[in-house]
């Protein structure tokens, strides 16, 4: 059974079930990236399913899960994942303290909101007014005041620590020759920087990206 296939009698089943099924766009054959109504729920999706990941993980630590199940454990497969989760409940706490907090109240109203909202930035692009052969310049050769954010919104504005984790590692992999991560402004554009990002799939192909 294909990929494809698979995926929709998963889908299928939950709806039968009751169940209003989410998950992330797919590239389709010929489309180089996703459209900004399949980004925006894709994003839902990630910020939704990062909790599952992330208790997966927890349960995974346990050795009884993390390796190979013999088959007569099967019928008491369920028994055991229920002690085991009970355990963690207790002991380590839930992995959202507080999930009625305002700011996540805040931040799932504004994602949501803006599900709809046209990409600005992608029109701007495509109609020519960032030009990649445009004069930008390093940061660093101009005054330009950089926003600064605490640990705490970056967890907010991310994945909890997923990605956070990530950054040392992924910013590395973006260095120059003289240890510097490039990033750009236009003279004549003071709230839009630029940088480029290697792809993570192919050598070949380095992304220009802006952010307002």
């Amino acid at each position: 059974m294909s990929l494809v296939l698979c995926d929709d009698y998963v889908l299928d089943t939950f709806r039968e079930m009751g169940y209003e099924p989410k998950m992330p766009a797919f590239l389709r054959k010929g489309q180089t990236q996703n459209t900004t109504e399949e980004a925006n729920e894709s994003r839902l999706c990630t910020k939704n399913r990062w909790v599952v990941q992330s208790y997966h993980a927890r349960i995974k630590k346990w050795r009884f899960l993390a390796e190979k199940i013999q088959n007569s454990i099967i019928p008491s497969l369920a028994d055991c994942v229920l002690i085991i989760s009970t355990a963690l409940n207790h002991f380590q706490g839930p992995l959202i303290p507080n999930a009625a907090n305002d700011k996540f109240e805040k931040t799932s109203r504004m994602m949501k909101n803006r599900t709809t909202q046209r990409n600005i930035m992608f029109e701007k692009v495509q109609n020519g007014e960032l030009s990649a052969r445009s004069r930008w310049k390093k940061i660093e050769d101009i005054n330009f005041e950089f926003l600064k954010m605490s640990l705490d919104d970056l967890r907010l504005l991310f994945f909890r620590t997923y990605q956070i984790k990530q950054a040392r590692s992924y910013v590395e992999e973006h260095l120059d020759a003289d240890g510097d991560f490039i990033v750009e402004i236009n003279n004549s554009i003071d709230d839009i920087v630029r940088c480029s990002i290697q792809s993570g799939h192919s050598n070949a192909n380095i992304y220009k990206t802006w952010i307002q």
